[in-house]
């Protein structure tokens, strides 16, 4: 299987943010091509969901089997979560951190979130190449793909939080149903308890970047 890792960002984003997940993806991923996605632009003149709509069709259209979206904030924790991941969803899975938006109609429903997010294309023919974009009134950024996968039976596999470094600034997230929370600096796992995938959160802020220097430098030494 061709297997592809993606991840968006542009010219606004903490460059050393962008260098330590590199670097960790490069010790840890021996399974996949890294391709990162740099839009020359800032703001919002591209925002991340047109970015990840471009990146998986054009990974799928270039013939790769199995791709992986991370944020630019998302790293994994060990070989085995990259391994593990790209396993399951040729299996026939959708895989992904859990998430819940707020803000749609719906707010207790969990999708496989973009910080870590992977399809094979196989699915994405399935479902009629299907947008990526979300509506902001039932789904976020690629959460069309966790409520077709849904409707058709297919199973979809979440990386739970674990814990989490800070509480993010003025509310709770929190995945509702006894579920659990989630905040800035999470750590995810599967449903075995392995560690998988540490996602920072709010990298645009410029506030808690040094909490994901430091979890880069910690696998990197």
């Amino acid at each position: 299987m061709k297997r592809a890792i993606f991840t968006f960002y542009n010219l606004s984003i903490d460059q050393e943010i962008v260098r330590l997940q590199s670097e960790v993806l490069k010790k840890l991923n021996k399974t996949a091509d890294f391709l990162p996605l740099c839009s020359q632009t800032h703001g919002e003149e591209v925002i991340h969901p047109q970015g990840v709509e471009y990146g998986f069709n054009e990974l799928f259209n270039k013939g790769y089997d199995t791709v992986m979206l991370l944020d630019v904030d998302c790293i994994p924790l060990n070989q085995y979560a990259l391994e593990y991941t790209f396993d399951q969803t040729e299996n026939g899975k959708l895989v992904g951190n859990a998430q819940i938006g707020a803000h749609l109609e719906n707010p207790e429903h969990m999708y496989a979130a973009p910080s870590t997010f992977c399809l094979s294309r196989q699915m994405f023919e399935e479902f009629g190449k299907m947008t990526f974009m979300p509506d902001h009134r039932n789904a976020d950024t690629c959460g069309f793909y966790t409520l077709e996968a849904e409707k058709r039976g297919k199973e979809v596999e979440f990386y739970m939080p674990t814990h989490f470094q800070r509480r993010p600034r003025n509310h709770v997230w929190d995945l509702g149903q006894g579920r659990g929370e989630y905040g800035i600096g999470t750590t995810y796992s599967n449903h075995l308890g392995v560690n998988m995938f540490y996602h920072l959160f709010e990298t645009r802020l410029n506030i808690y970047n040094c909490l994901f220097y430091d979890k880069c430098d910690e696998i990197l030494k």
